[in-house]
Parts: structure tokens; sequence; C-alpha cells
């Protein structure tokens, strides 16, 4: 999927649910793009800083405690919005999509 994508240094990235921060690892580092990952889980956000941490890729990647029902941030700010196998855990699904649709 990733590769159908054509993100490149310029962009801006929002990964929701984004768990321990692989995907947003891997699209940073392939892509050099920025990655804002939302997640609610504060222990799946702290081992993804220290990997972002470890990898060099902390200044791409910010990590961001939070719930992708109701996403921290302005509107019209990200470049693409990517979600693997997160938001089938939502009781809203509806209102996620709204959510992603007013961010991108």
């Amino acid at each position: 999927m990733a590769s159908l994508l054509e993100l490149n240094k310029n962009m801006v990235l929002l990964d929701i649910g984004s768990g321990y921060g692989g995907s947003a690892g891997y699209l940073a580092k392939t892509a050099g793009c920025r990655v804002t990952c939302l997640n609610l889980s504060v222990v799946q956000n702290q081992r993804n800083q220290t990997l972002n941490q470890d990898q060099g890729l902390a200044e791409l990647i910010e990590v961001v405690d939070g719930n992708f029902e109701d996403i921290p941030a302005e509107a019209n700010i990200y470049d693409v919005v990517w979600s693997q196998d997160a938001i089938l855990h939502s009781c809203d699904r509806i209102k996620v999509l709204a959510e992603v649709t007013d961010k991108f």
C-alpha cells in the first residue's frame, strides 16, 4: 500500500492508531516525510518514541497521545492520513472518517 503513495520529504502524514509506530517509521525512513503518530496507549507511545530515537527518526516523527475519534489537530494540515488495522477498533467509524476528512 505504501508503494502506491507518492510520498516525499515535503509531505506531512497522520498515522491514526499508530501503535508502536512501525508504519510511521517505515514511511519516514523510505520517503523522508514527516509523520504524526496518534495513539491512545501511553505505553505504546513511549515505545514508539524510543524506537524513533534509536533509529534516528525522532526529527521526522511526532508521537501524540490522542483518540482518532477526536483528532487533536487543526484542519487541513496533513497531506495523507494513514491507518493500518486500527479503525476497526472504533465504536463510531463514521465519526473517525469525519475526523480524518477534516484533517486531510
